[in-house]
C-alpha cells in the first residue's frame, strides 16, 4: 500500500500548485510551510507598530480539532472530481482511503468489523496532499470543526472598547494582548532578543543532557548530534538571524557532550568544533557549523525572493518593504521587522556570488547596472 501511495503522491504534487490557493503553503510543491510563519510575524509586526489612524485591525487565530480524523471520504473523493482528476485516479484513491477495517478487543475477544467512513492516516505519503485539497472548505462540507477552546482574537491599539466586546460576545472567543507564540516560534521581538533564543539553547541543552555520554559509543553520539539536536533549532534559524553568541553557545553545548564534558568534570577537547563542522571527505565529522547554517536558511529565503517565486510571501515582503523597485535595490525601510533583517543580511552575500545574465532586459537599468 505505500508503494501505491507514494507512486500517486509523486504525481498529485507537480498538479496541486496550479489547483491550489496562494495562501496555502504547506504540503504544496515549490512552497514552504515555514512562509506562513513569516507572513504571521509580519503582520503581528505591521499590528504592533500601527497606532494612527481611526481604522482598527483585528487577528483570529484558529485551530482546526483532530484536521486529519474529521476528513470525511465522500466529500474527499468529490473535492478531487472536481479539481479535474481522472475517474481512474479518484477510484486508485477511493481503495487507498477506504480499504481500512477495524476490531475492537472485546473482554479479550474482537468484536465485529468495524468500517469508517471517514479519517486520513498521518504518516502516508498521499494523506497531505489530500487533506491540502479539502482544508479551504466549509465545516458543514468537509466535517471539519473549530476547536473553539483555543479560538483567541488579538486587537490593535485602534479598537475601542466597546468594538471588542461586541465582537468577543458575538463570537465567543477569548482575548489576549499578544500571541506569545505561533507556529512555534515567539511573536514578541523587542531590542533585546536574549529571553527569544534562550528558548532555542535551553530545548538544545534539555534534549543533550537527558542522554547519559557514556551509554552512546561514538557513532550513536554522531546520529543524535546530526539528525534530533541540530534540526531543534531550525525553525528558528529559517525566520530570524541568531546572535553570533548564542550560535556559539550551542556549539559548545554540543561539543561538551561529543567529548563526555560535563559540570563536575571537565575533559579536554581534542578538536575544535569548527575543524569538526567540516566534511568528512576534509577531515572533518561533518557536523552543522551553526551560524554558517542560519546564513544558509535565510540565503533560501533571499534567493526565492529574488528569482521570483510568485509565493505569497514574496507579495507581502514586496509591498511592504520595496513596492516601486526590485529586491536587489531594497532597503531596510521604516520599522522593519526582525524577519525581514535577517533576510536582508544576507544580500551582500548573495550579491558576491550573483552573476548577470540579459533576458527580455525590462529590469536592467543601463545607467547603474554593469
Amino acid at each position: 500500500m505505500k508503494l501505491v501511495t507514494k507512486t500517486i503522491a509523486n504525481r498529485v504534487k507537480w498538479v496541486l500548485q496550479e489547483v491550489i490557493d496562494v495562501e496555502q503553503s504547506a504540503f504544496v510543491h515549490g512552497r514552504l510551510i515555514i512562509d506562513n510563519a513569516l507572513i504571521s510575524l509580519e503582520c503581528f509586526h505591521w499590528m504592533k507598530k500601527k497606532t494612527k489612524g481611526k481604522k482598527g485591525v483585528m487577528v483570529l487565530k484558529l485551530d482546526m480539532s483532530k484536521a486529519y480524523d474529521r476528513v470525511e471520504w465522500d466529500f474527499l473523493l468529490g473535492v478531487i472530481e472536481a479539481i479535474g482528476f481522472p475517474i481512474s485516479m479518484v477510484q486508485v484513491v477511493s481503495k487507498c482511503v477506504k480499504t481500512v477495517k477495524y476490531q475492537v478487543l472485546i473482554n479479550c475477544q474482537p468484536s465485529s468489523i468495524v468500517s469508517p467512513e471517514r479519517g486520513l492516516w498521518q504518516g502516508d505519503h498521499l494523506s497531505p496532499y489530500l487533506f491540502v485539497s479539502c482544508a479551504n472548505v466549509y465545516q458543514e462540507s468537509s466535517g471539519q470543526m473549530v476547536n473553539l477552546d483555543n479560538l483567541e482574537a488579538l486587537f490593535n491599539r485602534n479598537v475601542v472598547d466597546s468594538d471588542k466586546d461586541t465582537i468577543l460576545n458575538g463570537m465567543g472567543v477569548k482575548t489576549v494582548e499578544a500571541h506569545s507564540r505561533y507556529f512555534g516560534l515567539s511573536t514578541l521581538f523587542g531590542r533585546s532578543k536574549k529571553a527569544i533564543f534562550s528558548q532555542v539553547i535551553d530545548k538544545v541543552w534539555k534534549k543533550v543532557k537527558g542522554w547519559k555520554e557514556k551509554v552512546l559509543y561514538r557513532a550513536g553520539k554522531e546520529v543524535l548530534i546530526k539528525f534530533v539536536v541540530q534540526a531543534i533549532p531550525t525553525y528558528v534559524m529559517g525566520c530570524f538571524k541568531l546572535c553570533e553568541d548564542y550560535c556559539k553557545e550551542i556549539e559548545s553545548l554540543l561539543s561538551r557532550f561529543w567529548w563526555g564534558s560535563s559540570i563536575e568534570e571537565k575533559i579536554i577537547h581534542w578538536v575544535s568544533w569548527s575543524k569538526m563542522a567540516k566534511a568528512k571527505g576534509l577531515g572533518g565529522m561533518g557536523f552543522r557549523g551553526i551560524s554558517d547554517f542560519n546564513v544558509s536558511l535565510l540565503w533560501k529565503h533571499y534567493w526565492r525572493l529574488l528569482t521570483g517565486s510568485s509565493s505569497l510571501l514574496e507579495h507581502v515582503f514586496k509591498i511592504r518593504y520595496y513596492p516601486r523597485t526590485y529586491l536587489l535595490d531594497a532597503k531596510l525601510g521604516y520599522t522593519p521587522s526582525y524577519a525581514w533583517r535577517s533576510i536582508l543580511g544576507v544580500m551582500e552575500l548573495v550579491n558576491s556570488g550573483a552573476r548577470w545574465r540579459i533576458r527580455n532586459g525590462q529590469r536592467v537599468n543601463r545607467l547603474k547596472d554593469n
